[in-house]
């Protein structure tokens, strides 16, 4: 989708919805993820508009990113990703996933019998988690209990931001 034609639509969905909460800057990210969830639960079969995202990596520049990407099973993952968890499984004892998003990289481990659980900033995605049935709280790597040990520290995508 050309640049101009995803911004005019994140524009009119912006416009459409709600009252716009303040937060922090992962909120909206959050919302956008609930949202789809919310629409999927609802039956929806079509793609949503894509989200914008602006890194580091590009300034100035956003990317797009469809909604569906944070919704997929292991066959749809990167070959990368799946490596990533199959060294997890690998490893076995207790893994955390630290920027789970709304949980499919936990899902795929818990499903395979890997005791993991997720741990996301965004309060909305923190809540499709549980929706979906994923091990989850809100909150940061920056801040985790002192007696929680891991044998296993999951981090996918675009986790290795500093909040």
């Amino acid at each position: 989708m050309p640049r101009a034609r995803a911004a005019s639509t994140a524009l009119r969905l912006a416009n459409e919805s709600e009252a716009v909460r303040p937060g922090p800057a992962w909120a909206p990210l959050g919302r956008a993820l609930l949202h789809h969830w919310q629409k999927l639960q609802a039956g929806a079969t079509s793609s949503a508009p894509p989200l914008l995202y602006w890194s580091n990596l590009r300034p100035g520049e956003p990317e797009t990113l469809p909604p569906e990407l944070f919704f997929r099973r292991p066959a749809e993952m990167s070959a990368l990703e799946r490596r990533a968890l199959e060294l997890c499984l690998r490893q076995g004892g207790r893994a955390v996933d630290l920027g789970a998003g709304v949980g499919s990289h936990v899902l795929a481990l818990q499903q395979r019998g890997l005791q993991i659980s997720g741990l996301e900033l965004c309060v909305d995605a923190v809540e499709v988690m549980k929706a979906r049935g994923v091990e989850c709280q809100a909150g940061s790597f920056w801040n985790l209990p002192a007696a929680t040990k891991y044998d296993t520290m999951l981090m996918l995508m675009n986790t290795a931001g500093r909040n």
